[in-house]
């Protein structure tokens, strides 16, 4: 899947799940088939042998079989689920996100893709983006210092407080305060676009998108089209295509929430 063989990944999770017994391996291997469904065409209903299924099949069987879940099984496809309900025009329920949270990146990320459509006041969504980025610079931290590497535990801490703050003016306050923690540099980059993972990435593209911040938007998704295996690659180029687009004042905006989407499914 991650080297853009689909079809060929297709057949070999139609395979798995004819071979799997427990709830937990059945419903990846059909979680897989219908995220790659959302990414080739779009779609969120999919054909397995001739029966159709959707995520909300999926979070139905969830709940009826929590106990023999682990947290971030119930989670992913809970979050899958309430995306597919955004994309259709439904609401989030609040009563299934406590299902979401029990993954805090993927609750970060959904936060993020809801505020996309309108769901979610945009200061939520940014803090929560905010709040993935720094777990992530937390993760990089600990285990500098428990090594005694304390310089480059320091340095991390650095661009975590630029980050921090570059989330903190990313809305409401000073344009030029923004601008100055953007464009901060730290050895050979600067600020926006130090990141460690493609997770971390798309968080903060998320951020840059709802801030109206096209053009860095754009710059970051184009850097990480470069970073990663194929399909994620072709993910994050297909929305820095699309971000390029809105920016030239095409009728763009459902085609970039069409690639947000994506990238979240890949992701989640």
């Amino acid at each position: 899947m991650d080297e853009d063989e689909l079809d060929e990944a297709k057949r070999n999770f139609e395979k798995a799940l004819d071979y799997s017994k427990r709830v937990k391996d059945k419903l990846t291997c059909k979680s897989r088939l219908g995220r790659i469904s959302v990414i080739e065409d779009y779609k969120f209903k999919w054909n397995v042998k001739g029966k159709e299924f959707t995520f909300k099949d999926l979070w139905k069987t969830c709940k009826e079989n929590l106990i023999e879940l682990t947290p971030e099984n119930i989670a992913c496809r809970c979050a899958e689920y309430l995306i597919s309900e955004i994309v259709s025009g439904e609401k989030i329920e609040e009563e299934e996100l406590k299902y979401v949270k029990l993954r805090p990146d993927t609750f970060s990320l959904l936060n993020g893709i809801a505020c996309l459509f309108r769901l979610i006041d945009k200061r939520e969504a940014v803090k929560e983006l905010k709040n993935l980025e720094l777990r992530e610079f937390k993760l990089k931290i600990a285990p500098a210092n428990a090594e005694g590497n304390y310089y480059k535990a320091l340095a991390l801490e650095e661009i975590k407080s630029y980050v921090e703050e570059l989330y903190n003016f990313s809305i409401d306050t000073s344009k030029r305060d923004y601008e100055i923690r953007k464009r901060i540099e730290i050895g050979k980059l600067q600020v926006w676009q130090i990141t460690f993972n493609s997770w971390q990435a798309l968080a903060r593209i998320i951020m840059f998108y709802i801030a109206k911040d096209l053009e860095y938007a754009k710059k970051l998704a184009e850097q990480e089209s470069s970073e990663y295996s194929k399909l994620p690659n072709k993910l994050f180029k297909k929305l820095a295509k699309s971000i390029e687009r809105e920016m030239k004042g095409d009728d763009a905006k459902e085609d970039v929430k069409k690639a947000f989407v994506k990238l979240f499914y890949y992701h989640v």
